[in-house]
């Protein structure tokens, strides 16, 4: 398996805050290699978070705008 696959790889629980403080650990090995846990992401200029709520993106779209209108 290609070494910089799995250094690019992120992993991410989604669930309700009740269900998410429930789980101790969580963790993926792949090649004797841990995979990065994160809290949120972005994919295709969506930022997605562990409780697939909105806030996130929401705090991400004025920046995006600002660039894109040159503030």
């Amino acid at each position: 398996m290609n070494v910089n696959f799995i250094a690019k790889t992120e992993a991410m629980l989604f669930g309700t805050a009740p269900r998410l403080s429930d789980i101790d650990s969580f963790s993926i090995t792949i090649n004797n290699s841990q995979i990065k846990q994160v809290s949120q992401f972005k994919y295709l200029g969506v930022v997605f978070d562990e409780r697939l709520g909105w806030n996130d993106h929401i705090k991400y779209l004025p920046t995006k705008v600002g660039k894109r209108v040159g503030i």
